[in-house]
Protein backbone atom coordinates (compact mmCIF):
# COMPACT_ATOMS: atom_id res chain seq x y z
CA UNK A 1 0.00 0.00 0.00
CA UNK A 2 1.31 3.46 -0.88
CA UNK A 3 0.50 6.47 1.31
CA UNK A 4 0.05 9.98 -0.05
CA UNK A 5 3.65 10.93 0.57
CA UNK A 6 4.93 7.85 -1.23
CA UNK A 7 2.44 8.40 -3.99
CA UNK A 8 3.66 11.93 -4.59
CA UNK A 9 7.22 10.68 -4.70
CA UNK A 10 6.30 8.12 -7.35
CA UNK A 11 4.46 10.77 -9.38
CA UNK A 12 7.34 13.22 -9.10
CA UNK A 13 9.82 10.59 -10.17
CA UNK A 14 7.80 9.79 -13.27
CA UNK A 15 7.49 13.43 -14.25
CA UNK A 16 11.06 14.45 -13.66
CA UNK A 17 12.91 11.31 -14.69
CA UNK A 18 16.53 11.70 -15.65
CA UNK A 19 16.09 15.42 -16.21
CA UNK A 20 16.61 16.06 -12.50
CA UNK A 21 20.18 14.85 -12.83
CA UNK A 22 21.01 17.98 -14.79
CA UNK A 23 19.28 20.44 -12.48
CA UNK A 24 19.03 18.80 -9.09
CA UNK A 25 19.86 21.93 -7.13
CA UNK A 26 18.70 25.38 -8.15
CA UNK A 27 21.49 27.48 -6.68
CA UNK A 28 22.45 30.80 -8.19
CA UNK A 29 26.13 31.37 -8.78
CA UNK A 30 27.65 34.06 -6.54
CA UNK A 31 26.80 37.57 -7.61
CA UNK A 32 24.14 36.53 -10.10
CA UNK A 33 20.66 37.69 -9.00
CA UNK A 34 17.57 36.84 -11.01
CA UNK A 35 15.27 39.70 -12.01
CA UNK A 36 11.57 38.92 -11.80
CA UNK A 37 9.52 40.06 -14.78
CA UNK A 38 5.72 40.03 -14.41
CA UNK A 39 3.51 37.70 -16.45
CA UNK A 40 -0.28 37.65 -16.38
CA UNK A 41 -2.83 34.90 -16.88
CA UNK A 42 -3.69 34.65 -20.59
CA UNK A 43 -0.39 36.28 -21.59
CA UNK A 44 2.23 34.89 -23.99
CA UNK A 45 5.76 36.26 -23.73
CA UNK A 46 8.59 35.95 -26.24
CA UNK A 47 11.94 35.84 -24.51
CA UNK A 48 15.48 34.59 -24.95
CA UNK A 49 18.11 32.98 -22.77
CA UNK A 50 21.41 34.79 -23.09
CA UNK A 51 24.91 34.16 -21.79
CA UNK A 52 24.45 37.17 -19.50
CA UNK A 53 21.48 35.55 -17.67
CA UNK A 54 22.03 34.00 -14.22
CA UNK A 55 22.97 30.34 -14.11
CA UNK A 56 22.11 27.30 -12.04
CA UNK A 57 24.83 25.13 -10.54
CA UNK A 58 24.81 22.97 -13.69
CA UNK A 59 25.51 26.01 -15.89
CA UNK A 60 21.95 26.31 -17.29
CA UNK A 61 20.84 29.89 -17.88
CA UNK A 62 17.40 30.93 -16.65
CA UNK A 63 14.92 33.77 -16.38
CA UNK A 64 12.38 34.35 -13.60
CA UNK A 65 8.76 35.51 -13.94
CA UNK A 66 6.22 36.32 -11.23
CA UNK A 67 2.56 35.34 -11.50
CA UNK A 68 -0.23 36.51 -9.18
CA UNK A 69 -2.68 33.65 -8.60
CA UNK A 70 -6.26 33.43 -7.36
CA UNK A 71 -7.22 30.81 -4.76
CA UNK A 72 -8.98 27.77 -6.20
CA UNK A 73 -8.14 28.64 -9.82
CA UNK A 74 -6.20 26.21 -12.00
CA UNK A 75 -3.37 27.37 -14.27
CA UNK A 76 -1.18 25.94 -17.02
CA UNK A 77 2.34 27.21 -17.68
CA UNK A 78 4.06 26.21 -20.94
CA UNK A 79 7.52 26.89 -22.30
CA UNK A 80 8.43 26.16 -25.92
CA UNK A 81 11.64 26.62 -27.88
CA UNK A 82 13.19 25.49 -31.14
CA UNK A 83 16.64 26.56 -29.98
CA UNK A 84 17.10 24.32 -26.91
CA UNK A 85 15.47 21.70 -24.67
CA UNK A 86 13.27 23.67 -22.26
CA UNK A 87 12.97 23.07 -18.53
CA UNK A 88 10.32 24.73 -16.32
CA UNK A 89 10.36 25.34 -12.58
CA UNK A 90 7.60 26.66 -10.33
CA UNK A 91 7.68 27.74 -6.69
CA UNK A 92 7.75 30.60 -4.23
CA UNK A 93 11.49 31.14 -4.93
CA UNK A 94 13.17 31.00 -8.30
CA UNK A 95 16.32 29.45 -6.88
CA UNK A 96 14.39 26.72 -5.01
CA UNK A 97 11.36 25.61 -7.00
CA UNK A 98 8.89 22.98 -5.76
CA UNK A 99 7.62 21.74 -9.16
CA UNK A 100 9.63 21.02 -12.32
CA UNK A 101 8.97 19.63 -15.78
CA UNK A 102 11.06 18.76 -18.81
CA UNK A 103 8.96 17.41 -21.71
CA UNK A 104 5.36 17.65 -20.43
CA UNK A 105 4.19 19.69 -23.44
CA UNK A 106 5.57 17.18 -25.95
CA UNK A 107 8.92 16.95 -27.68
CA UNK A 108 11.39 19.10 -25.81
CA UNK A 109 8.73 21.54 -24.56
CA UNK A 110 7.68 21.90 -20.91
CA UNK A 111 4.36 22.20 -19.08
CA UNK A 112 3.24 22.56 -15.46
CA UNK A 113 -0.40 22.53 -14.28
CA UNK A 114 -1.13 23.80 -10.77
CA UNK A 115 -3.81 25.33 -8.55
CA UNK A 116 -3.43 28.88 -7.24
CA UNK A 117 -3.57 29.87 -3.57
CA UNK A 118 -3.97 33.65 -3.85
CA UNK A 119 -0.22 34.24 -3.55
CA UNK A 120 2.50 35.16 -6.03
CA UNK A 121 4.22 32.19 -7.68
CA UNK A 122 7.56 32.38 -9.48
CA UNK A 123 8.14 30.68 -12.82
CA UNK A 124 11.68 29.71 -13.73
CA UNK A 125 12.31 29.36 -17.48
CA UNK A 126 15.61 27.63 -18.18
CA UNK A 127 17.29 25.09 -20.44
CA UNK A 128 17.77 21.46 -19.56
CA UNK A 129 21.49 21.54 -20.31
CA UNK A 130 24.11 24.05 -19.25
CA UNK A 131 25.29 26.79 -21.54
CA UNK A 132 22.32 26.68 -23.97
CA UNK A 133 20.86 29.98 -25.20
CA UNK A 134 18.22 31.10 -27.64
CA UNK A 135 14.65 32.31 -27.96
CA UNK A 136 11.61 30.77 -26.25
CA UNK A 137 7.87 31.35 -25.77
CA UNK A 138 6.34 31.34 -22.28
CA UNK A 139 2.58 31.32 -21.73
CA UNK A 140 0.15 31.12 -18.80
CA UNK A 141 -3.45 30.02 -19.38
CA UNK A 142 -6.50 29.80 -17.13
CA UNK A 143 -7.95 26.29 -16.74
CA UNK A 144 -10.90 27.44 -14.67
CA UNK A 145 -11.79 26.81 -11.02
CA UNK A 146 -11.20 23.51 -9.27
CA UNK A 147 -14.18 21.31 -10.21
CA UNK A 148 -16.88 20.79 -7.59
CA UNK A 149 -16.90 17.34 -6.02
CA UNK A 150 -19.91 15.49 -7.44
CA UNK A 151 -21.07 12.40 -5.55
CA UNK A 152 -22.62 9.13 -6.71
CA UNK A 153 -24.54 6.82 -4.39
CA UNK A 154 -23.32 3.24 -4.01
CA UNK A 155 -24.66 0.44 -1.79
CA UNK A 156 -23.17 -2.75 -0.44
CA UNK A 157 -23.03 -5.46 -3.09
CA UNK A 158 -23.01 -2.95 -5.96
CA UNK A 159 -20.42 -2.66 -8.75
CA UNK A 160 -20.33 0.50 -10.88
CA UNK A 161 -18.50 1.46 -14.06
CA UNK A 162 -16.83 4.88 -14.00
CA UNK A 163 -14.20 6.98 -15.74
CA UNK A 164 -11.68 9.57 -14.60
CA UNK A 165 -11.68 12.64 -16.85
CA UNK A 166 -10.14 16.11 -16.84
CA UNK A 167 -13.51 17.54 -15.68
CA UNK A 168 -13.49 15.53 -12.43
CA UNK A 169 -12.60 16.86 -9.00
CA UNK A 170 -8.88 17.39 -8.41
CA UNK A 171 -6.98 15.99 -5.42
CA UNK A 172 -4.18 17.73 -3.56
CA UNK A 173 -1.56 16.16 -5.84
CA UNK A 174 -3.39 17.24 -9.04
CA UNK A 175 -4.86 13.78 -9.69
CA UNK A 176 -8.50 13.39 -10.74
CA UNK A 177 -11.03 11.52 -8.62
CA UNK A 178 -14.69 10.50 -8.40
CA UNK A 179 -16.58 10.40 -5.10
CA UNK A 180 -18.99 7.62 -4.07
CA UNK A 181 -21.21 7.87 -0.98
CA UNK A 182 -22.73 5.11 1.15
CA UNK A 183 -24.26 4.68 4.60
CA UNK A 184 -22.59 2.52 7.22
CA UNK A 185 -23.00 1.28 10.76
CA UNK A 186 -20.57 0.71 13.63
CA UNK A 187 -18.22 -2.27 13.33
CA UNK A 188 -19.47 -2.86 9.77
CA UNK A 189 -16.74 -4.33 7.53
CA UNK A 190 -16.11 -2.57 4.22
CA UNK A 191 -14.28 -3.86 1.17
CA UNK A 192 -13.66 -1.50 -1.78
CA UNK A 193 -12.17 -2.82 -5.02
CA UNK A 194 -11.13 -0.58 -7.91
CA UNK A 195 -9.85 -2.08 -11.16
CA UNK A 196 -8.60 -0.32 -14.29
CA UNK A 197 -6.59 -1.31 -17.31
CA UNK A 198 -5.78 2.33 -18.11
CA UNK A 199 -4.18 3.72 -14.94
CA UNK A 200 -2.82 2.77 -11.51
CA UNK A 201 -5.88 2.69 -9.21
CA UNK A 202 -5.84 4.35 -5.77
CA UNK A 203 -8.75 4.34 -3.29
CA UNK A 204 -9.52 5.97 0.06
CA UNK A 205 -12.48 5.86 2.48
CA UNK A 206 -13.55 8.95 4.44
CA UNK A 207 -16.09 9.77 7.14
CA UNK A 208 -18.81 12.02 5.75
CA UNK A 209 -20.06 12.38 2.23
CA UNK A 210 -17.45 14.74 0.77
CA UNK A 211 -14.37 12.60 0.10
CA UNK A 212 -12.29 15.01 2.16
CA UNK A 213 -10.47 15.25 5.47
CA UNK A 214 -8.24 12.55 6.92
CA UNK A 215 -8.94 9.16 5.29
CA UNK A 216 -9.91 6.16 7.42
CA UNK A 217 -7.99 3.88 5.08
CA UNK A 218 -6.15 4.03 1.73
CA UNK A 219 -4.84 1.46 -0.72
CA UNK A 220 -2.79 1.29 -3.90
CA UNK A 221 -2.01 -2.21 -5.20
CA UNK A 222 -3.59 -4.74 -2.81
CA UNK A 223 -5.98 -5.85 -5.56
CA UNK A 224 -3.07 -7.25 -7.58
CA UNK A 225 -1.00 -5.50 -10.22
CA UNK A 226 -2.06 -1.86 -10.25
CA UNK A 227 -5.59 -2.56 -8.94
CA UNK A 228 -6.71 -1.44 -5.50
CA UNK A 229 -8.42 -3.46 -2.75
CA UNK A 230 -9.16 -1.65 0.51
CA UNK A 231 -10.50 -3.28 3.69
CA UNK A 232 -11.58 -1.42 6.82
CA UNK A 233 -14.16 -1.42 9.64
CA UNK A 234 -16.48 1.53 10.18
CA UNK A 235 -16.30 3.31 13.54
CA UNK A 236 -19.86 4.67 13.77
CA UNK A 237 -23.21 5.10 12.03
CA UNK A 238 -23.53 7.70 9.30
CA UNK A 239 -22.43 8.69 5.82
CA UNK A 240 -19.11 7.57 4.36
CA UNK A 241 -17.43 8.29 1.03
CA UNK A 242 -15.00 6.54 -1.30
CA UNK A 243 -12.48 8.45 -3.39
CA UNK A 244 -11.88 6.58 -6.66
CA UNK A 245 -8.53 7.98 -7.70
CA UNK A 246 -5.37 7.41 -9.73
CA UNK A 247 -1.96 7.06 -8.12
CA UNK A 248 -0.37 9.67 -10.37
CA UNK A 249 -1.61 13.07 -11.47
CA UNK A 250 -3.48 13.75 -14.69
CA UNK A 251 -4.26 10.08 -15.38
CA UNK A 252 -7.63 9.40 -17.01
CA UNK A 253 -9.52 6.33 -18.16
CA UNK A 254 -12.24 3.81 -17.38
CA UNK A 255 -12.47 1.77 -14.19
CA UNK A 256 -14.87 -0.40 -12.17
CA UNK A 257 -15.49 0.08 -8.45
CA UNK A 258 -17.15 -2.47 -6.19
CA UNK A 259 -18.39 -2.10 -2.62
CA UNK A 260 -18.93 -5.24 -0.53
CA UNK A 261 -19.10 -6.06 3.16
CA UNK A 262 -21.80 -4.50 5.28
CA UNK A 263 -24.20 -6.38 7.54
CA UNK A 264 -23.81 -9.57 5.49
CA UNK A 265 -20.25 -9.95 6.78
CA UNK A 266 -20.89 -8.84 10.36
CA UNK A 267 -20.76 -11.57 12.96
CA UNK A 268 -24.21 -12.20 14.41
CA UNK A 269 -24.38 -10.95 17.97
CA UNK A 270 -27.09 -12.60 20.07
CA UNK A 271 -27.25 -12.68 23.86
CA UNK A 272 -29.34 -15.06 25.96
CA UNK A 273 -32.34 -13.36 27.61
CA UNK A 274 -31.64 -11.88 31.04
CA UNK A 275 -34.31 -11.64 33.75
CA UNK A 276 -34.31 -9.29 36.74
CA UNK A 277 -36.86 -9.67 39.56
CA UNK A 278 -38.61 -7.04 41.69
CA UNK A 279 -40.22 -6.90 45.10
CA UNK A 280 -44.00 -6.82 45.28
CA UNK A 281 -45.54 -3.56 44.00
CA UNK A 282 -42.01 -2.08 43.61
CA UNK A 283 -40.07 -0.74 40.64
CA UNK A 284 -36.72 -0.46 42.46
CA UNK A 285 -33.80 -2.59 41.31
CA UNK A 286 -32.38 -5.08 43.78
CA UNK A 287 -28.66 -5.60 44.36
CA UNK A 288 -28.86 -8.84 42.39
CA UNK A 289 -30.47 -6.99 39.47
CA UNK A 290 -27.57 -4.51 39.39
CA UNK A 291 -25.07 -7.32 38.91
CA UNK A 292 -27.15 -8.97 36.19
CA UNK A 293 -27.68 -5.75 34.24
CA UNK A 294 -24.03 -4.71 34.57
CA UNK A 295 -23.01 -7.91 32.81
CA UNK A 296 -25.37 -7.57 29.84
CA UNK A 297 -24.50 -3.87 29.50
CA UNK A 298 -20.84 -4.85 29.31
CA UNK A 299 -21.57 -7.40 26.56
CA UNK A 300 -23.73 -5.04 24.50
CA UNK A 301 -21.42 -2.06 24.99
CA UNK A 302 -22.08 1.00 22.86
CA UNK A 303 -22.98 -0.98 19.74
CA UNK A 304 -25.33 1.27 17.77
CA UNK A 305 -26.61 -1.57 15.64
CA UNK A 306 -27.82 -4.32 17.99
CA UNK A 307 -31.49 -4.33 18.99
CA UNK A 308 -32.37 -4.48 22.70
CA UNK A 309 -35.89 -5.25 23.98
CA UNK A 310 -36.78 -4.50 27.62
CA UNK A 311 -40.10 -6.15 28.57
CA UNK A 312 -41.77 -5.36 31.91
CA UNK A 313 -44.16 -7.74 33.72
CA UNK A 314 -46.27 -7.76 36.89
CA UNK A 315 -48.06 -10.34 39.02
CA UNK A 316 -51.87 -10.54 38.92
CA UNK A 317 -51.94 -10.19 42.70
CA UNK A 318 -50.16 -6.82 42.62
CA UNK A 319 -53.23 -4.81 41.67
CA UNK A 320 -55.72 -3.91 38.99
CA UNK A 321 -55.09 -4.38 35.30
CA UNK A 322 -54.30 -0.68 34.84
CA UNK A 323 -52.03 -0.64 37.88
CA UNK A 324 -50.17 -3.76 36.67
CA UNK A 325 -49.60 -2.24 33.23
CA UNK A 326 -48.28 0.98 34.72
CA UNK A 327 -46.06 -0.93 37.16
CA UNK A 328 -44.63 -3.13 34.42
CA UNK A 329 -43.86 -0.02 32.32
CA UNK A 330 -42.11 1.67 35.25
CA UNK A 331 -40.03 -1.46 35.82
CA UNK A 332 -39.05 -1.55 32.14
CA UNK A 333 -38.13 2.15 32.24
CA UNK A 334 -35.91 1.65 35.30
CA UNK A 335 -34.01 -1.12 33.54
CA UNK A 336 -33.73 0.91 30.33
CA UNK A 337 -32.30 3.92 32.17
CA UNK A 338 -29.83 1.72 34.03
CA UNK A 339 -28.53 0.22 30.78
CA UNK A 340 -28.14 3.68 29.26
CA UNK A 341 -26.17 4.81 32.32
CA UNK A 342 -23.88 1.82 31.72
CA UNK A 343 -23.13 2.84 28.13
CA UNK A 344 -25.84 1.17 26.03
CA UNK A 345 -27.14 3.51 23.31
CA UNK A 346 -30.66 4.77 24.02
CA UNK A 347 -31.47 4.55 20.32
CA UNK A 348 -31.28 0.73 20.28
CA UNK A 349 -33.54 0.08 23.30
CA UNK A 350 -37.27 -0.55 23.00
CA UNK A 351 -39.49 -1.03 26.08
CA UNK A 352 -42.66 -3.09 26.32
CA UNK A 353 -45.21 -3.30 29.18
CA UNK A 354 -47.28 -6.51 29.47
CA UNK A 355 -48.80 -5.91 32.89
CA UNK A 356 -49.96 -9.21 34.45
CA UNK A 357 -50.96 -10.76 31.10
CA UNK A 358 -48.00 -13.16 30.90
CA UNK A 359 -47.47 -14.79 34.29
CA UNK A 360 -44.94 -17.62 34.55
CA UNK A 361 -46.30 -19.03 37.82
CA UNK A 362 -49.86 -19.26 39.19
CA UNK A 363 -50.82 -18.61 42.80
CA UNK A 364 -53.05 -16.62 45.05
CA UNK A 365 -50.14 -14.51 46.26
CA UNK A 366 -47.70 -12.32 44.39
CA UNK A 367 -44.86 -14.51 43.08
CA UNK A 368 -41.28 -13.33 42.25
CA UNK A 369 -41.32 -15.19 38.90
CA UNK A 370 -44.05 -12.85 37.67
CA UNK A 371 -42.55 -9.61 39.04
CA UNK A 372 -39.83 -9.36 36.40
CA UNK A 373 -38.21 -7.52 33.49
CA UNK A 374 -36.82 -9.56 30.61
CA UNK A 375 -33.96 -8.13 28.56
CA UNK A 376 -33.13 -9.68 25.18
CA UNK A 377 -30.58 -8.45 22.64
CA UNK A 378 -29.63 -9.36 19.10
CA UNK A 379 -31.52 -10.45 15.96
CA UNK A 380 -35.05 -11.60 16.70
CA UNK A 381 -35.11 -10.01 20.16
CA UNK A 382 -38.43 -9.81 21.92
CA UNK A 383 -40.84 -11.86 23.98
Amino acid sequence: MTDRGGRQAIRAGKRRGVALAGAALALVLPGMAAAQAPIAVGQTLHGALASSDPQLDDGAHYRCYRLQTQPGMRYRVEMRSEAFDTYLGLGKQCAAVSETDDDGAGGTNSRIDFTGDGQTWLIRANSLSGGETGSFVLSVSDRGPVPVVRTTAIVFGQSLQGALTSTDAVAEDESYFDCYVFTGRPKEPVVVEMRSGEFDAYTAVYRGGGCDGEPLAVDDDSGGGTDSRLETTLPASGAYSIRANSLRSKEVGAYRITLTGGAALMPERTFPPVITYFRARSDMLTDGAHMTLDEIARQIGSDGDIEVIVAGHADPAEGSIDFAIGLSQRRANVVRNYLIERGVSASVITTEAFGASRPIADGSESLPENRRVEVSAGPGSGW
